[in-house]
């Protein structure tokens, strides 16, 4: 290994996490090494995730200096970013999340959304679901106003309310049954 080469950790499950700590915690690094060394790889029932992964991604497991990360999870109702396109969804089934990780796409290009980012997708989802952008408001749309209570939007072009604390969408001009939309 040259100077300038930085070894990258090494993904693994959270059962191979818990199965290479214990080893660690249990002086057995040293020895586990030096098993794999001389091409000794059987483990009992105990450490059978580590049968999944290759000898030398154990050994670097083990070392310190590069060590391991551990690979999220993902499962039915997950709201995940996929960091290639930056597009935002949720895993609705467990068959969905495993079709998604056995080939349609990559692990490495998705990633949890936080909490905000689920809030703001569900937002945009609620508005587009209504034909508009996020607070985008029309000519005869009707929102509440806590302060002041019923409001027409009377402004002849659509328009994004900026600060919308403190309103809410009573109903939207396409669903007005007491408007023609249609002039």
């Amino acid at each position: 290994m040259g100077g300038s080469e930085v070894m990258e950790k090494v993904k693994v499950t959270r059962e191979q996490a818990k199965a290479i700590e214990d080893l660690i915690s249990t002086g057995q690094r040293i020895a586990t090494i030096n098993r794999l060394l001389d091409g000794e790889v059987f483990f009992n029932e105990f450490y059978k995730s580590l049968r999944k992964m290759k000898p030398k991604n154990i050994i670097k497991s083990l070392i310190d200096e590069i060590g391991y990360e551990v690979e999220p999870e993902y499962k039915e109702n997950d709201w995940v970013i996929n960091t290639h396109n930056g597009v935002t969804f949720q895993l609705k089934n467990q068959t969905e999340v495993d079709n998604y990780f056995e080939g349609i796409s990559k692990l490495e290009n998705i990633r949890h959304a936080t909490p905000e980012e689920i809030k703001q997708e569900k937002e945009r989802r609620w508005w587009s679901d209504h034909g508009r952008g996020v607070k985008e408001v029309k000519k005869g749309d009707i929102i509440y106003s806590y302060p002041t209570g019923i409001t027409f939007v009377n402004n002849e072009n659509s328009r994004h309310v900026t600060n919308f604390e403190g309103f809410r969408v009573v109903c939207f001009v396409e669903n007005r049954l007491d408007v023609n939309t249609n002039e």
